[in-house]
């Protein structure tokens, strides 16, 4: 009989009581001897146990013999195993924590900044992340020479990213990327002057008093159409158009159709001022130019991409301008780090919005890119009294 099988005849009390007491009389002594070892922090080796057995061989039966060797067998078996699951869990431990460094905690750390590739939209293959939705909104209504619908973010972790701004439309042929990085909520670009918004004299007020003293002023061009003659014939220009009245967005549609002029971005009137908390600055949106499409929430924003708001004409093209107009401006006041990163305090969205539900789409001017031809016969065309030019970036 093996000890193993003594120790199970035990367990089940099935032992004559000679016997059942050397087994619990072995049983203490290596429980005695386990806990010893295990208070001074030492681990038995085989060898001691092996010298451990070979002193008791003398003092024990030929048939105890048998039975002590089977046991050490088994011990030396019960701690392999011990330390086998001990390595098993302390690896799994390890494994566990440097996976959450590595996965868990970047993605924590960028909760709390603006997260520029959070995807926001996708369908199939094709996804729209927030830096791209955020971007083209913002370029639209500040920065029409600017204008960007496309931007790649790859993420670096703890907050940080690396963009490229993409330039998809080009009015000469050459397309200009841009780009940076976003370091916890922080925007750098690598060439600043795409944020820059256009000179101050581009449209004049539409005031007949100012446009009647206009060659005193210093800051306008006395005779735009003679700037305009000084233009060379093949290049293209922007230019930025001033209607000798305030129209609404309806007015503006049938004098382009009536003119053939094909602006590429409106500037927007605001009536009412309410207090100088409004805003005073130029802002528009894009009226036909050309566009990439952009996936988003169309539910909650109709028609907030370009893209989508130039696929009408006629009448309809009204409704939906204004419809454009509206969902940029409630987007963009739900955009609170994104605006913050931009630096963007100087417009209320939700008020300039309101104002606009009251009074409706109003349009003061234009930006047009066109060769030399073109802009002398706009700025001849009926509505309009001042025309600022200058090169295409």
């Amino acid at each position: 009989m093996t000890y193993r099988e003594l120790i199970e005849l035990y367990k089940n009390e099935k032992l004559e009581e000679k016997q059942r007491e050397i087994v619990k009389n072995d049983i203490e002594r290596h429980e005695a001897i386990s806990e010893y070892l295990f208070d001074e922090g030492e681990i038995p080796r085989v060898e001691d146990l092996e010298r451990d057995n070979e002193l008791s061989d003398s003092s024990i039966t030929d048939k105890q013999d048998e039975e002590a060797r089977s046991f050490k067998k088994m011990m030396k078996a019960s701690i392999r195993k011990a330390f086998i699951k001990m390595g098993v869990i302390v690896g799994a431990v390890v494994l566990a924590i440097v996976m959450f460094v590595i996965y868990a905690v970047p993605q924590m750390m960028d909760s709390f900044y603006y997260d520029p590739a959070e995807v926001v939209s996708e369908k199939g293959d094709s996804e729209t992340n927030r830096f791209t939705l955020d971007f083209a909104t913002y370029s639209e209504l500040f920065l029409p020479e600017n204008y960007r619908d496309s931007v790649i973010v790859d993420r670096n972790g703890y907050g940080k990213y690396n963009i490229n701004i993409l330039q998809t439309t080009s009015g000469t042929g050459v397309f200009t990327n841009v780009a940076g990085r976003i370091e916890q909520g922080k925007l750098t670009l690598y060439d600043a002057n795409l944020l820059s918004r256009h000179v101050a004299n581009a449209f004049i007020p539409n005031d007949p008093d100012f446009v009647k003293n206009i060659g005193d002023s210093g800051s306008y061009y006395s005779d735009p159409m003679k700037e305009l003659q000084k233009l060379n014939e093949n290049d293209n220009y922007v230019a930025y158009v001033t209607l000798d009245e305030i129209k609404t967005i309806s007015q503006f549609v049938d004098w382009c159709t009536k003119t053939e002029v094909s602006p590429d971005w409106c500037a927007i009137n605001l009536n009412n001022y309410e207090g100088n908390n409004i805003y005073r600055g130029t802002f528009g949106f894009n009226y036909g130019a050309s566009c990439s499409e952009i996936k988003y929430d169309k539910n909650a924003y109709p028609y907030l991409s370009s893209f989508d708001a130039d696929t009408t004409s006629g009448k309809e093209k009204n409704e939906v301008m204004t419809t454009h107009v509206l969902s940029m401006l409630t987007y963009l006041s739900k955009q609170t780090s994104f605006n913050k990163m931009m630096g963007n305090k100087i417009i209320d969205y939700e008020k300039v919005a309101d104002n606009i539900k009251s009074n409706g789409l109003s349009i003061s001017g234009f930006m047009i890119v066109a060769p030399k031809s073109e802009l002398i016969r706009i700025g001849k065309a009926d509505g309009v009294i001042y025309i600022y030019t200058k090169p295409i970036r």
